[in-house]
């Protein structure tokens, strides 16, 4: 099956540079995305692409006593297909992933593609004072170029599955969860909706894994093509509410997933996850904007991907 490129038309284009002259002595970052791709990926938890790797780690940083924030993780910087602009795909738990890693190395520099499945994420974190939008220039000169995008985790790599690569890291010391949180809930944004085009202006936020706890706030029977949707509220590890209300996104056939299917409303779980920008709130938002303006300066909408289940089911430890 052949994918459809997304490309910017010329006034999607003139929008990016109309940002950029703006917002040029500020440090935020500029995302402009196809209508087209948020639409289609907004309730999906995976995109599946074609990537020609530039760059991959040989082995990952595993963590240790004395070094508890290497998480383990390899970075493979290339360009996917679908979205063409600078991008880091991640297997998770690298060193439990050996054939994975041995393709994704054999494959780099070569320039045929291979076929990568896993999270979309898009996150503002290393994208440095630029703007993004498919069609861009490309600069990838190691194995983390300033992007904003990411396939991470990944869930499969040249046909390799990957999935059980979905679990806590052992060694890694996940960020603090009433930290990040309050992090995540206080990034400020811009959505500027076009007739092809939604570009979001945001600062930049990091803290990638985070370990906290879950309380449902419904049954998780919102089913995506390729995994499951729940709300819930966010709680400490030591079981205080810290934000309410949040969409949490589990990946088809993985353990986290197989997990939250045997829960139900009010019930708990511990576990480790990773924030992304929720882009059926960009779209929700995008709409609403006709009747309140102001639904477009609120704080970046974010979403958090379950990457990892401890086996706690408790509300309180």
């Amino acid at each position: 099956m052949k994918h459809k490129m997304f490309r910017l038309t010329s006034a999607a284009i003139f929008l990016v540079a109309a940002f950029a002259f703006f917002f040029s002595a500020s440090a935020d970052i500029v995302l402009t995305l196809p209508n087209e791709f948020i639409e289609t990926y907004k309730n999906r938890a995976t995109i599946d692409t074609d990537f020609v790797i530039y760059f991959a780690h040989n082995k990952p940083k595993k963590p240790s006593p004395s070094k508890p924030s290497n998480d383990g993780d390899i970075h493979i910087a290339g360009v996917p297909e679908k979205l063409q602009m600078p991008t880091v795909a991640e297997l998770m738990n690298a060193a439990s992933q050996p054939k994975a890693l041995k393709h994704a190395n054999e494959m780099k520099g070569t320039g045929t593609p291979v076929r990568i499945q896993g999270v979309w994420r898009f996150w503002p974190e290393h994208g440095g004072d630029d703007q993004f939008f498919p069609g861009m220039d490309l600069d990838i000169q190691n194995t983390n170029p300033d992007h904003v995008f990411e396939i991470h985790p990944t869930t499969e790599i040249g046909g390799i599955e990957t999935r059980t690569s979905f679990a806590p890291i052992p060694g890694f010391r996940p960020k603090d969860a009433s930290d990040a949180f309050q992090r995540y809930e206080n990034v400020r944004a811009r959505i500027t909706p076009g007739g092809d085009s939604t570009s979001i202006r945001m600062g930049s936020v990091g803290y990638n894994y985070v370990k906290f706890r879950i309380m449902l706030r419904e049954d998780p029977t919102h089913e995506l093509e390729d995994g499951i949707t729940v709300f819930a509220d966010v709680k400490e590890v030591d079981g205080e509410t810290i934000a309410r209300k949040r969409r949490m996104v589990f990946v088809a056939g993985t353990e986290p997933e197989k997990a939250v299917r045997n829960l139900k409303k009010d019930q708990c779980m511990l576990v480790l996850g990773m924030p992304r920008i929720n882009l059926s709130l960009v779209s929700w938002r995008a709409g609403q904007a006709a009747n309140d303006p102001d639904v477009l300066s609120w704080n970046l909408p974010y979403e958090m991907v379950i990457v990892g289940y401890y086996g706690d089911n408790r509300c309180e430890p």
